[in-house]
């Protein structure tokens, strides 16, 4: 079900992969062949994002590891070699490592998902007394594993860096559609180290689209199956960015309101010039291609001068109250048209029978639901007469016992059109002639609410499932 459904960007990409813990059986009696190096399942370390260590406390870099199979518990074996640090600060090994000088061997014992997980690497680094910001120095992760092939990486640790923190964005409702908003965008580095530059990148959720393109901009559209997804651009400013130093846009970001807006945002990010801070930002569908936009260039305004200092510039962010990082949400005069479809079918006595219905987003908004799932509709199921549920793929009871059925994260994010199709199967007790069923939509978390504040049509919003 849900096949129109799109894959969506909700803002700065988690650095931690959620683990779900998965189990399986192996099967008795055939013994498999030995795997091949070309064959067998595959560990792989994410590039591991650059460190920036500030100058109290210990810290450890992210690694974030992706499986290409699901196999369950597996014990890994995890070698750092950590020597590139031996001038930025003290290592200290978790207690899983065998270390020998700043050589480990760490025995972890992973749940291999087929997707992956994230997680602190198996060391901290608390950086020398005196050592001098911009200190950098480097490590790598190799591993290995009974039957898997584990492929590492490397990384990089710098003491000090920039640290950029964002004003608070202004919040916009009961737009019209057509409206323009405009919105400020200031930001500042905290940090210790300067940078040489700044990129500040602008992310648009279906109805926003930018009134203006500036020359010092690069911008993309991501379109899946022929619909707009999502626009952003991403703007660099030469400006050598002080410590302490505090800019604004010249000009406010202008977007207008779409016919598709009724729930949308503009996600901001500031950062460092070159920093991979910004990858969610960056990283696009391989339909989206970046333009240069046409257009005056963007300047930035100097609120606070910051201090001249000595210290080399950096890339990688300190942290920071909110690292650069906003949301300005839009709500629009608009809605969304939701209905169902029911069908009939047939079948006796002691027989199950399968049903079907169908949810559809009739628009004329997308509705973009950001809390997570807890404002998309879903579907209150009533059974037909001399019937009782057996259960459905996306179906379930409810701590009111009745049966609830829900498209979950696949509607999130749904475009006028999107339908999202359901089954569920009923056991025939007693055949009932003409027997009425039920679907209706319902919306909120908690009680469930027959009246859904985005629909101008509650007229859809119920459909029969008659048997026999």
């Amino acid at each position: 079900m849900g096949e129109n459904m799109r894959s969506i960007r909700t803002g700065r990409k988690a650095a931690v992969a959620a683990v779900v813990v998965a189990t399986g059986a192996l099967g008795l009696g055939v013994a498999a062949p030995a795997a091949t190096a070309a064959t067998q399942p595959t560990i792989t370390l994410d590039r591991v994002a650059p460190l920036a260590l500030a100058l109290t406390g210990a810290q450890s870099p992210q690694l974030n590891w992706t499986f290409h199979r699901n196999l369950g518990f597996r014990n890994v074996d995890v070698k750092v070699d950590a020597r590139g640090l031996a001038k930025v600060g003290k290592v200290a090994f978790s207690g899983e490592c065998t270390a020998h000088g700043l050589v480990a061997d760490c025995a972890e014992y992973w749940p291999v998902d087929g997707t992956g997980m994230g997680g602190n690497a198996p060391f901290t680094v608390t950086p020398f007394k005196g050592v001098k910001l911009g200190t950098t120095g480097g490590y790598t992760v190799s591993g290995s594993a009974p039957g898997l092939v584990v492929k590492g990486g490397s990384g990089v640790v710098t003491v000090g860096g920039p640290a950029y923190n964002l004003a608070p964005l202004g919040q916009f409702k009961n737009e019209k559609v057509g409206a323009v908003v405009s919105q400020p965008i200031t930001f500042g580095n905290v940090g210790d180290r300067p940078a040489n530059g700044s990129d500040v990148a602008l992310v648009l959720s279906p109805g926003l689209s930018f009134t203006q393109h500036y020359s010092n901009c690069r911008y993309r559209s991501d379109v899946q199956g022929g619909v707009r997804v999502e626009d952003a651009a991403v703007c660099h400013f030469r400006d050598w960015m002080r410590i302490g130093e505090k800019v604004t846009f010249a000009q406010p970001v202008r977007t207008k309101v779409t016919p598709r807006a009724m729930w949308t945002y503009l996600d901001v990010q500031a950062a460092p010039a070159g920093s991979p801070s910004l990858a969610w930002a960056t990283s696009s569908q391989p339909t989206s291609r970046w333009t240069q936009g046409r257009g005056p260039a963007l300047g930035l305004k100097r609120l606070v001068v910051g201090k001249a200092s000595s210290v080399p510039a950096g890339t990688a962010q300190l942290m920071s109250e909110n690292q650069g990082y906003g949301v300005e949400s839009v709500t629009a005069r608009n809605g969304a048209d939701y209905g169902v479809t029911g069908s009939s079918a047939k079948a006796a006595a002691g027989h199950d029978v399968t049903m079907s219905f169908s949810v559809t987003n009739h628009g004329p908004a997308v509705l973009y639901d950001r809390s997570g799932g807890e404002a998309t509709p879903y579907v209150k199921l009533t059974a037909p007469a001399g019937t009782t549920v057996v259960g459905g793929p996306e179906c379930g009871q409810g701590t009111d016992s009745a049966w609830y059925c829900s498209a979950g994260l696949k509607a999130i994010l749904s475009f006028p059109g999107d339908t999202y199709h359901f089954t569920v199967t009923f056991h025939v007790d007693t055949v009932v002639p003409q027997a009425r069923g039920q679907v209706q939509l319902v919306w909120g978390g908690g009680a469930p609410s027959t009246t859904l504040p985005f629909d101008p049509n509650p007229k859809n919003n119920t459909a029969p499932l008659i048997l026999n």
